[in-house]
């Protein structure tokens, strides 16, 4: 399996050129294809725009916080960029934007998780008994992918960038950096975020990656 992925490497965007693991391209050609917005292609928005409303007056909903996601890929080396959605009620002071960076070998595939929460008020749907949010007129209908570095290791390059729309001068942004041993992908559609789950776990252990020792 490592020299397969080894032989991955030489790659732009998702497409692999000369990769001799079938499988591994097509998970990662269908992760560009259904995550990523493809506006003048397909037409699809993807899956990486998220957010949790809350109602407002006339039964309208109102976007409390929303985040945008894209993924990048070459080869088995990966980057997801994120932002603030501006047009938020929560953002209007301060805009987050983050990237990691990191090579799906270091992961550990049996750490990768999904979350699910609502699509208003943003709950945790674990929280909350079988059937309760339902019966008060609520869904889970987003998630959240959670995924581990193998043995802990600090190998994700995280980098983030804050802006502060209504400052002006040097002290509207500030940006910062650290080595990271988690990275985390919001997802819209909880039953689309299962799969993704899966195939992604699958492209890790493609490239290499492997469960981390037993402390």
């Amino acid at each position: 399996m490592k020299i397969l992925a080894a032989v991955c490497y030489a790659a732009t965007l998702f497409t692999l050129t000369g990769c001799k693991d079938k499988r591994l391209v097509d998970d990662l050609q269908w992760i560009d294809n259904t995550y990523n917005p493809h506006d003048g292609v397909s037409g699809s928005n993807g899956h990486g725009k998220t957010g949790w409303y809350n109602h407002a007056k006339g039964n309208s909903d109102v976007l409390a916080s929303g985040v945008i996601e894209t993924l990048k890929s070459d080869g088995c080396r990966f980057e997801i960029r994120a932002e603030d959605d501006p047009s938020d009620n929560v953002h209007k002071e301060m805009i987050n934007s983050w990237v990691y960076k990191f090579n799906l070998r270091d992961l550990d595939p049996e750490s990768v998780k999904t979350k699910s929460y609502t699509h208003y008020g943003g709950f945790d749907c674990e929280a909350f008994a079988p059937g309760e949010l339902e019966a008060g007129g609520n869904r889970c209908d987003y998630a959240e992918m959670t995924v581990l570095t193998r043995n802990a290791q600090p190998v994700v390059q995280e980098d983030w960038h804050s802006l502060y729309p209504k400052l002006t001068g040097v002290d509207n942004q500030s940006s910062s950096s650290k080595k990271a041993t988690e990275i985390w992908l919001s997802i819209r559609d909880l039953d689309y975020a299962k799969k993704f789950s899966a195939v992604f776990e699958d492209a890790i252990k493609r490239c290499g990656g492997t469960k981390g020792a037993a402390s």
